[in-house]
């Protein structure tokens, strides 16, 4: 694989900044489709580090996330993207690269987004003093919420996973064709 000229590198950033952004803003307005919309914005950056550009993709992540807080009508929900969904992308190309091992990998991912939400758990608790004591209120025990969360955590990188398929088997040739 060929690594991208410092100039390719600046405008997929570009690109993919943009396209973040307005991922993230579709997320912060639109009333259904949060979800779908917090999912793509992570996709982006993972384009880059893909191609090896790791100081594009966290710059790029870096500067989705700061607009994102800037533009968004209620820059609390892009804290989801702050937090754990926008560098997701970066760690899953570095970890894929550097494991082979797939069982190992999977659970060093779930790792990390495991300690990327207590970090954010920890934060909107103490800095946004956040209640969670409306997790007693809901009808399900708050182990189960975690069991799910760890399912939900599996599924989102069974997607991310077909995603980084479409890109590196469809998309790439056509960016970036070799000559």
């Amino acid at each position: 694989m060929r690594k991208l000229s410092a100039t390719k590198a600046i405008t997929f950033g570009a690109m993919c900044t943009a396209l973040t952004v307005l991922c993230l803003y579709a997320a912060a307005t639109l009333p259904t489709m949060r979800i779908a919309a917090y999912f793509i914005s992570t996709l982006f950056v993972y384009i880059l580090a893909a191609e090896r550009a790791y100081a594009a993709a966290i710059a790029s992540y870096l500067a989705s996330a700061a607009i994102g807080f800037l533009i968004s009508p209620n820059p609390i929900v892009i804290a989801p993207y702050m937090c754990v969904l926008g560098h997701y992308g970066i760690f899953k190309a570095f970890i894929d690269g550097k494991i082979k091992d797939i069982l190992l990998r999977s659970t060093v991912k779930l790792i990390y987004c495991d300690l990327f939400t207590g970090a954010a758990m920890c934060i909107a608790v103490y800095a946004f003093r956040l209640d969670l004591a409306v997790l007693e209120l809901l009808p399900v025990p708050t182990w189960s919420i975690i069991i799910l969360l760890q399912v939900g955590f599996i599924a989102f990188d069974l997607l991310y996973w077909l995603c980084e398929r479409i890109y590196l088997e469809r998309v790439r040739p056509f960016l970036m064709p070799k000559r």
